[in-house]
């Protein structure tokens, strides 16, 4: 709603000059009385000019009739009681209207900012009679400028394609364009039918565009017409949802949409978007161009929550040599669920681009969660070389939990190198994919390297799994359930399952989340949580169970252990049941690598070849004794032992299995013929403890680090191990250098953890380990591994790595309680590359390390807890050596402590922005504190080309984030800017997350911002989307200018709303430069210039100020003496008790800032004042005496507070002696200020009121 104050008076009006409508009247041309308008625009004028008064007022508008008139807004607001309501009057055709437009923002009916309007059961259409673009119509219903709880039901919106201004059915712009509805209504011959576009500064919240029961929603005609019309470089949207929150788009009927280029059906874009697509029915949505278009069914970038439920897409097609066809394309997201749908008819058949077809697609998103879809990828490719994929993952970072799907690709025509995959990654590795995957269902057609179960792209080394043995194996230990099949379709345009014709879909699905699991199927009909089916369909089919068991185990590690061993917790499961029966029961085969591959040899010592026991138990998970007896030696350190497990199920004819799968060939558990071509196998370890030395002497224990950590990885630990490096360089090694988990690391009842440090030996001097590798130069998959350089104050361990590859790090640690201390750490480009990557590790350290040359200084990933990231330098004042996206990075990460960093020199020209600490992904519960954080610079100079910079950035999706940032100095951040504040330099900025404390940082922040028309920059930025902030006794300073007139500068942005923003805010020190472009605060988007606005504005800020800070310089934010404006400002916090230096905090007058020092430093009387002045009682309550001696002249006393303004001023008598009584009761308690000063000098005490 646009919440403004008419004033009536001013204008000479009373409130009751224009009577409020109420009741209801008429819209009728031919229609008569006081209560009847013959014209849609009278009515809307009288109702603006009147408003709706009780009960609201109701226009029917007469069936059958049309108006062409040009309408204005609606400006007006009902409320729940007193809706505005526009609808149908008798029967017949739908009432007409259409208009003559004059330019290319023409709508047929706008509600600006009103609220509590229905429009009921009318046609909105491109007048016939328009030809021109100019006369023709641009909006259907366009809502903007906060337009809230409206209603558009049973209308049909009629536009056209040909318009070159391009058309839109319904408009939504300018954000908080909240609570919407759009029920039951038929938009046709559009660019877009709806078209939502939120502001990312206030997004739309609670819209909704659906179809109520027993009625239809219908998008048809979509998109540019074969010729003519607008730009054919256009994007065609049918629904364009941008900026909203808690959308609900269902029961939609979606076709016949097509463009020459990009053609979308829904299209979800937003970092804080949630939206629900659930029900709708896509069809017909193609690209005519004739080499590169994309076209996508639903498409998904971005947001918090994100549901695809229970929808049809049908027929996404792209023509083009070089086009591509996607049906669901997921490329970002916090939780993305992809939920009982059907993709089918999705084909580029003529495309050699990439993977052209990709019919279920995850290219981004943190929570991918895939159940119960059914896919289909069926044409006939006319070129060879066509790739395609039921199922398409993206690059390494794309996570995927993939349960009870089924994906089945059968595309003909398929020659050397084409594939048509049913499972096709980006990428030749699985790691991402989530070990709870399984229960699908997977088919390519008759096995071969065209058509293979999974593809995993990679120019020299593709994974292919031609079969699904194949393809377990590769994914282990996920989808060890999922099966293969051609499913019986009811037909290529209807994936339902024929009830007549046995199939694994029946019963083949696993219970998801608890048994909850979904309910229903895309139909909604009921599911067997238990034994669900797979797919999307779910019924009473023929049951028929083709597959062995599936079957789940831990492989065993290397040990040094001689005696026999347990392989326990292997889960085995199977539809028909596990035969547990004595002598088919699982079976455990084994033997050392150098004995006969045999099953005939006896199952003793007397025998050369295979042994094997049966389970020790007779129900899932089962446990086997791997009995070394039976071996034909007793082992010893330096053999190696395979082995596999093999079960079969309670089928007529048994199906079995093996895990590993490959090679593997049986009749039963009894009969088997060959084994898996790799089995598992561990390896019987030495020991290996004790300080050994590395290096090219004669003496040393190994040449290079390489062939130490290659003994290391042959060994078990049976006590501390020190790899000590005595010489100046290593130029031989091999990288990466790994460091496998090691069993004598993990503790026992009686041992404590044995680690490894790896340390340049006393006397040697500064020690360089130096490759150019594409992976890192170090890799730590064990627990308790040290990299110790020396001491703090002398780093003697230097890692270079001059490969410029992504993957290009120094070290990549994944283990427990890793440190890596006293180092440098030099990655090989500041766009490429990291210095350390922590993964998943628990109580890791990085400390007093120098990290340069790196696109990421440092990253916490993958659910690390407890890691600390302290006392380091990450960055460089030359250019070359600079980090070139951020310094430090959490990502879905907990406990963790950035503490005490210097991050200084961050930069680049190019996307993305720079950031010195961010937090994000689902990170949560940590500390960055005590950092100091400068020369965060991006250095794009257009507005195509520049990017934001933040000095700290807190995104965590986690509603209860709890971060606290504390005792922080970040200045120096700056970038050329773009209209509003997305590409702005900001010195703190939260986008998300619930929870945090911002606490005793200073932030001062110059320069100039040059791009846009409206650049935003902030001390501290607060986003939509983040609660519950605590904002205290901080000091933030924006001096930064900005060249165009538009640009704004504030102290504090806060984008929505203040009670649900700040949980608590108070004792900070807001400050700007004052002039035109600058102002203290933004709330809400109304700017705010005092702190006392400020005060009004958030509820809260009672003990906030505005004062210049003395900062001992521009590259030094510590305070001086001189603050004496900010005394007596800070609240008590007992959870900070140190400043940034490390200093303590005055227990019960605390300095505000990252710096707690003496800030009001004052003489007696200054120096060049005559006279000497005592104050006394001091600290006082009010009443106090001044006594001054050797006096001349009369003098003046004025008392000021901390803010300079002033409380008391008195002429003292004349004498050289004087002793006067000062009254302040009834002034706060405070620090005040007392100047005495006659024509030639002036003294100046300070006094503390309590």
């Amino acid at each position: 709603m646009r919440h403004l104050i008419l004033l009536l008076a001013a204008c000479g009006l009373s409130s009751g000059a224009m009577a409020q409508l109420t009741g209801t009247k008429t819209i009728d041309p031919a229609g008569t009385g006081a209560n009847n308008y013959t014209t849609f625009a009278a009515a809307v004028q009288a109702l603006n000019a009147g408003g709706v008064g009780s009960g609201g007022v109701t226009f029917q508008v007469r069936a059958g009739a049309t108006f062409t008139e040009t309408i204005p807004a609606i400006t007006v607001s009902g409320t729940t009681a007193n809706p505005i309501r526009f609808s149908k009057s008798g029967r017949g055709a739908n009432p007409v209207l259409q208009m003559v437009g004059s330019g290319a923002n023409d709508a047929l009916l706008t509600l600006d900012g009103a609220d509590y309007v229905r429009l009921d059961s009318l046609t909105l259409r491109e007048n016939p009679a328009n030809t021109a673009a100019a006369d023709m119509t641009e909006f259907g219903v366009w809502l903007k400028n906060g337009a809230t709880n409206n209603t558009v039901q049973g209308c049909s919106i009629e536009l056209s394609r040909s318009n070159s201004n391009k058309s839109y059915g319904v408009y939504l712009l300018d954000g908080n364009n909240n609570a919407n509805r759009f029920y039951n209504n038929a938009v046709s011959n559009c660019t877009s039918a709806y078209y939502l576009a939120g502001a990312t500064s206030t997004y739309d919240q609670d819209n909704e565009i659906g179809t109520l029961p027993g009625g239809r929603s219908l998008i048809s005609q979509i998109g540019l017409p074969a010729s003519g019309g607008p730009p054919t470089t256009t994007i065609v949207y049918a629904l364009y949802l941008k900026s909203q929150q808690r959308l609900r788009v269902y029961g939609l009927e979606v076709t016949d949409v097509q463009g020459p280029g990009s053609v979308y059906g829904l299209y979800s874009t937003g970092s804080s978007n949630s939206v629900e697509l659930a029900d709708n029915t896509l069809r017909n949505v193609v690209t005519t161009a004739a080499g590169t278009g994309i076209v996508e069914g639903i498409y998904i970038d971005g947001g918090t929550t994100s549901t695809i439920l229970r929808n049809r897409v049908d027929g996404v097609r792209a023509g083009g040599s070089t086009a591509f066809a996607v049906g669901i394309d997921v490329t970002g997201g916090t939780t993305v669920n992809v939920i009982n749908n059907f993709v089918l008819n999705v084909a580029a058949p003529a495309s050699t681009a990439g993977t052209a077809v990709r019919a279920l697609s995850l290219r981004g998103g943190s929570n991918n969660n895939v159940f119960h879809n059914t896919v289909l990828v069926e044409y006939a490719a006319t070129v060879a070389t066509n790739k395609s994929g039921a199922f398409f993952m993206s690059g390494a970072s794309t996570p995927a939990y993939l349960v009870n799907n089924i994906f089945v690709n059968r595309v003909s025509g398929l020659g050397t190198g084409g594939i048509g995959a049913a499972f096709f990654k980006a990428t030749n590795t699985l790691t991402t994919l989530s070990n709870g995957s399984g229960n699908n269902l997977y088919y390519a057609g008759t096995p071969a390297p065209e058509r293979p179960i999974f593809y995993g792209a990679n120019t020299t080394a593709p994974a292919v799994a031609v079969t699904l043995t194949d393809f377990k194996q590769l994914a282990s230990p996920a989808e060890q359930a999922s099966v293969t099949e051609n499913p019986p379709f009811v037909s290529s345009s209807d994936l339902h399952i024929r009830p007549n014709v046995p199939t694994q879909v029946e019963s083949g699905g696993v219970s998801l989340v608890g048994g909850t699991g979904v309910p229903t199927d895309i139909d909604g009909d009921a599911r067997n949580l238990a034994t669900p089916d797979i797919g999307a369909d779910e019924g009473s089919f023929q049951r028929i169970d083709l597959a062995g068991p599936a079957i789940v185990l831990t492989p065993l590690g290397n040990s040094s252990s001689l005696t026999s061993r347990t392989l326990s917790g292997v889960a085995i499961t199977d539809a028909s049941g596990v035969n547990v029966a004595a002598g088919t029961k699982p079976r455990l085969y084994y033997k050392k690598t150098t004995d006969a591959n045999s099953f005939t040899a006896a199952n003793d010592a007397s025998g050369n070849g295979w042994k094997w026991t049966e389970a020790t138990n007779a129900a899932s998970p089962f446990s086997f004794q791997l009995d070394v007896t039976k071996l034909r030696s007793a082992p010893v350190a330096g053999d190696s032992v395979q082995y596999f497990v093999v079960a079969q199920d309670l089928a007529t004819t048994p199906n079995v299995a093996a895990s590993p799968g490959v090679g593997f060939a049986g009749t039963s558990v009894a009969a088997v013929t060959s084994a898996p071509t790799r089995p598992y196998v561990y390896r019987v370890l030495g020991f290996i403890s004790g300080v050994k030395t590395v290096g090219t002497s004669a003496a040393a224990d190994y040449p290079t680090l390489t062939a130490a950590v290659a003994d290391l990885n042959r060994s078990e630990l049976n006590g501390n191990l020190t790899f000590r490096l005595i010489d100046a360089s290593y130029a031989g090694e091999t990288f990466p250098i790994t460091i496998n988990a090691n069993p004598g690391t993990r503790p026992t009842p009686t041992t404590s953890p044995r680690a490894v440090l790896i340390q340049p030996a006393v006397g040697t001097g500064t020690v360089l380990l130096r490759g150019s590798a594409t992976t890192p130069l170090l890799i730590i998959n064990a627990s308790y591994v040290g990299i110790d350089g020396g001491t703090a104050q002398n780093r003697r361990l230097r890692l270079r790595n001059d490969g410029t590859g992504s993957a290009s790090g120094v070290i990549f640690a994944s283990g427990r309680n890793v440190v890596i201390s006293n180092s440098e750490l030099i990655a090989g480009s500041s766009t490429t590359g990291y210095g350390v990557a922590f993964d998943g590790v628990t109580a890791g350290r990085l400390a007093n390390c120098l990290v340069q040359r790196a696109n990421v200084g440092v990253q916490l990933q993958n659910n690390c807890d407890s890691v600390q990231v302290v006392n380091n330098t990450i960055g460089a004042t030359v250019a070359a050596e600079k980090i070139g996206t951020t310094g430090v990075v959490v990502l879905n990460s907990q406990h963790f402590d950035v503490r005490a960093n210097t991050v200084a020199g961050v930069t680049r020209a190019a996307s993305p922005a720079v950031t010195g600490i961010q937090v994000s992904g689902t990170s949560r519960e940590g500390f960055v504190r005590g950092n100091f954080i400068s020369d965060i610079t991006h250095t794009g100079n257009t507005t195509a080309t520049s990017y934001g910079a933040v000095g700290i950035r807190l995104a965590s999706s986690d509603a209860a984030s709890a971060v606290l940032v504390s005792n922080n100095m970040v200045r120096d951040v700056l970038s050329y800017g773009d209209d509003g504040f997305s590409f702005a330099p900001h010195g703190i900025l939260a986008s998300s997350g619930g929870g945090n404390s911002l606490i005793y940082n200073t932030v001062a922040l110059s320069g100039t911002m040059s791009g846009g028309a409206t650049p935003q920059s902030a001390a501290l930025l607060l986003n939509t989307g983040v609660t519950g902030v605590d904002v205290l006794n901080n000091i933030l300073v924006n001096n930064i200018g900005s060249t165009p007139a538009g640009g704004r500068t504030y102290a504090l942005m806060l984008v929505g709303t203040a009670a649900s923003t700040l949980r608590a805010s108070t004792s900070n020190d807001y400050f700007v430069t004052t002039g035109a472009q600058s102002a203290l605060a933004s709330i809400s988007g109304s700017d705010v210039t005092t702190v006392s606005g400020i005060r009004t504005a958030t509820g809260q800020d009672a003990r906030s100020v505005s004062v210049a800070p003395a900062f001992v310089s521009a590259a030094d934010l510590h305070l001086t003496g001189q603050n004496c404006g900010l005394a007596g400002v800070a609240t008590v916090l007992p959870n900070v008790v140190a400043d940034i230096d490390g200093e303590a905090r005055n227990p019960n007058t605390p300095v505000v800032g990252a710096d707690e020092t003496n800030i009001c430093v004052t003489a007696v009387a200054q120096s060049k004042a005559s006279w000497q002045t005592s104050v006394y009682p001091n600290p006082s309550t009010g009443r106090l005496t001044v006594a001054v001696r050797g006096a001349r002249g009369p003098l003046t006393l004025e008392v000021v507070d901390a803010l300079g303004r002033p409380v008391l001023r008195q002429i003292l008598p004349a004498g050289a002696d004087i002793s006067q009584t000062v009254d302040l009761r009834g002034q706060a308690a405070g620090v005040y200020l007392l100047r005495l000063s006659n024509e030639r000098e002036t003294g100046s005490s300070r006094i503390v009121l309590q």
